[in-house]
Parts: C-alpha cells; structure tokens; sequence
C-alpha cells in the first residue's frame, strides 16, 4: 500500500522575510562584517541614507538648521538619527525637536526615575519646557550634586558658571536632595533667570563616600546667600530646605529675606532645629501685608509654646496663608490653645496639621471654637495627641457642629474608640453629602444651560 504524498506546508511570505531580518541582526549582535552579512530586504530610499550621513556629521554642519523652514520632514529624519550622546554645546542651541530630548532622557535614565521626576507615571514632561527642560534640569541636579569638596574649588565654580551659562533659559526648577558642596546659591540664581522651585538639603546620600562635617547641615553663609534671593528673585514661588539642621539662627537669617518678598508661595522648613525664637521670626514675617505665602511647613522642629504663640497671632493677621504644618513639634497644651485661637480669627487657612504635639483638653476647648465660628478650616489633623477620655465628646460635638471641616483625624489621641469612629463616620457623611451636592449643582447649571440653549434656537426658528 503506497504513502499517501506528504502535503508541502506553505510559507508565509512576510514570516521568512521576517526571519531573515532577525537573522541579520542576530549576526550583527555577534560581531560579524558587513560583507559576510546577507543584504537586507527593506532598502532605505536615497533621502533616508542622506539624513544617516548628515545625522553623523551634525557637530560639524551647522548650516543644517536652515532645512527647519525649507524641508521639515528632511530636518525630523535627520533629527531621529541623531546620537543622544550629542556635546550639550551642540544640541542645547541647535535641537529644538522634543522627541530627541526625550530619546535623550530615555536613554539616560530609567522609566522609574523619569516617572518620578516628571510626577506621571505615563511620563507627561512638564508643560513649559517639555523634555528638554527635564534633561537639562536634570542634568544640572546631578553635575551640582557631584561636586565632591565641602567648598567649591575655581575649577568647579568655573564648570557650573559654564553650564548656567548654557542651559540657564531652559530651567526653571531645580531638586538637590544631597548636595555635598556649598556652592553660591544667589551666583546660582542670578545665572538662572527663570528658576521657580528651588529644593536643597545638604548633606551625604551614598556610602563609601568622605564625609566632613562642613558636608551636613546648612552654613551661615548659605543662609545669606538664601536672604539676598529671596530679596530679589522675581520669579522664585516654592523654596525648600528640609533636613539642613537649620537652627533659630539659621531661620531668622533666612525668613529675613521675606520681608519684602512677594513672589513666594510656598516654604517648607520641615525636619530642622528650629525652636521658639526662629518660630517668633516666622510669625513676625506672616503680619507683613505684602507677604503671598499659601504653604508653610514647620513638620518635626523644636517649635515650643512661646513660639506657638508668636505663630498664633501671625496666622490670626494673614490673609494668604492656606496650609499650615507643624506636626512633630513640641506645642503642649497652652500653645497648642494659642495657636489654635489665632487659627479662630483666620479667614483663609483650609488646611492644618497639629498631630504629635501632645495637645490636651484646653486644645480640644479650642477646637470645639473654631468649629463653630471658623468657615474656611476644611482639613484638621490631631492625631497622636494627649486629649485623653473626657475629651471625646467635646471633639465629636465639634465635628458636629462644624460647618466647613470635611476631615479631622483623631486617631491615636486617647480618645474612646465610639467617640474617635462617630467622628470618622461623620466626616464621611459630610464629604458625601458635599459631593452629592456638587453633582446636583452641575446637573442643575446643565439643565439651565440645556434650557437656555433650546429657547434660543426655537426664538431663532420661529421668531417667537
């Protein structure tokens, strides 16, 4: 009986040319010559090999930034050829396509640090600037942060006078987490004209690395440096300088800077040394009219009662202030009831933090005011407090009685669990009664808008 002929099975055209490709670049990979290589089977048109070779040869040409306006398509092919490794003298004036910046910054750094530098994890670079701004700003971070001597030797100044000079236009904020060297923050500023948030602690992240005492912790002379811009950046919104030992010294060096400042809008001073004195300098700076300041973070000083009261009467006179922290501090009972008296007569704070501070019964009196006279409060957070028992019918009625607060957090403050779960419960019932509100106060202004829209058209139509 003979075999019944085996059926030869079809090959997919686009699946052999395929593997060939794959096998190409296989062969490739391995370090094979070009001439023991087979050809490829997509030809690159002739356009595509002159852009190649003009991409190769872009330091060298500069008169290929004219095809932008004769022939843009010519100009991206060349562009998408383009090294990433370009000398930034080259591409900072020359490049202006984001998608190179962003093949630049891909190719530098990890998806993880790109979403976390740009605040998306969908890696959406900032509006003003877009990649380019994210490269440079980045790269200027970490150039100041490798400056290895406590203090800046000419060699050093003269390469970050350089890169300012460069990059200067493109960036308007920067994030020095560990900065070893103390540089001139106002040369700094005055060679960075459009610089906005500006973020340093100094100190030592990494191991195996000499450290010096000069290395931690700020200087009187950066807290200077800090005072002269504050006095005369025009542009300068957010400025935080946590975790620099920062004492009362230090801080009213700093906070002097802001008495004629208007530009700034937020100020975090979290994690320092600051005690009474530097708070009373604080609160002197919160009475001036001209200050603009919305967020003022205090978290994990030494703030005492004195200076809760100095506080106290400058948040009772502001009128911009919007956010206040000072959670672990050490406020006790009569400054926490100050400072929460100057909170009564505020008008513009939404947010405040209290927690850790050991607050009391006269404390909880104090907030039981602000709820019933206080309408702007939303946010208010005691927890990890001393209130102790009695004081939870006082914090619930509170809640209760208060017409703006959408959050007070009570845990861990020594209250009754029935009392600390009524008052959750009815933060949660306020916050869905507000936003239930809100979606029938859209559906109303859509039907208005709907109502509106249709007794124009019928006017139009039939002249009634």
């Amino acid at each position: 009986m003979s075999s019944k002929p085996q059926r030869k099975k079809p090959t997919n055209a686009f699946h052999a040319i395929r593997k060939r490709e794959f096998h190409r670049e296989g062969l490739f990979l391995k370090g094979a010559e070009p001439s023991a290589v087979p050809a490829a089977y997509f030809t690159p048109s002739l356009k595509e090999i002159c852009a190649q070779v003009i991409a190769n040869t872009f330091e060298q040409q500069p008169n290929i930034d004219s095809l932008r306006e004769v022939d843009e398509q010519l100009y991206r092919l060349i562009t998408d050829q383009l090294r990433t490794d370009l000398r930034l003298e080259v591409s900072v004036p020359r490049v202006k396509v984001p998608e190179y910046w962003k093949a630049c910054c891909e190719a530098r750094w990890s998806v993880g640090q790109l979403a976390e530098y740009t605040g998306s994890m969908a890696l959406e670079p900032p509006a003003k600037g877009g990649w380019k701004r994210v490269f440079l700003e980045r790269n200027l971070e970490e150039h100041l942060m490798s400056l290895e001597s406590a203090a800046t030797t000419e060699k050093e100044e003269e390469g970050v006078v350089a890169l300012c000079t460069l990059c200067g236009s493109e960036i308007y904020a920067l994030r020095l987490s560990r900065q070893r060297s103390h540089f001139d923050i106002y040369e700094l500023f005055s060679r960075l004209p459009h610089l906005e948030e500006f973020a340093v602690s100094f100190g030592v992240l990494n191991a195996n690395v000499a450290v010096t005492p000069d290395m931690i912790g700020m200087k009187q002379q950066d807290a200077l440096h800090i005072q002269k811009v504050l006095r005369t950046s025009k542009y300068l919104t957010k400025l935080a300088l946590s975790e620099n030992e920062i004492d009362d010294d230090l801080c009213r060096a700093i906070v002097g800077g802001l008495v004629k400042n208007a530009t700034l809008l937020h100020l975090d001073l979290s994690h320092n040394r600051i005690g009474d004195s530097g708070a009373a300098a604080i609160g002197l700076v919160l009475l001036q009219p001209e200050l603009e300041l919305r967020t003022l973070d205090l978290s994990d000083n030494e703030i005492r009662e004195t200076g809760a009261a100095s506080l106290g009467d400058g948040v009772a006179v502001t009128r911009t202030l919007q956010s206040l922290s000072l959670r672990l501090n050490r406020l006790c009972d009569p400054g926490g009831e100050t400072l929460l008296g100057g909170v009564r007569e505020n008008g513009t704070l939404t947010e405040l933090d209290l927690s850790n501070n050991e607050l009391g019964r006269e404390s909880a009196n104090a907030i039981s005011g602000i709820a019933r006279e206080n309408t702007t409060l939303l946010s208010l957070n005691v927890s990890c407090n001393s209130f102790g028992a009695d004081c939870g019918e006082v914090l619930r009625l509170a809640a209760q009685s208060s017409k703006s607060l959408r959050q007070l957090d009570v845990r861990e403050s020594g209250i009754s669990g029935e009392d600390e779960q009524a008052i959750t419960e009815e933060m949660r019932a306020r916050v869905s009664r507000k936003h239930l509100d809100g979606v029938r106060e859209a559906q109303a202004r859509m039907g208005a808008e709907v109502d509106r829209l249709v007794t124009e058209r019928i006017r139009k139509t039939h002249g009634v």
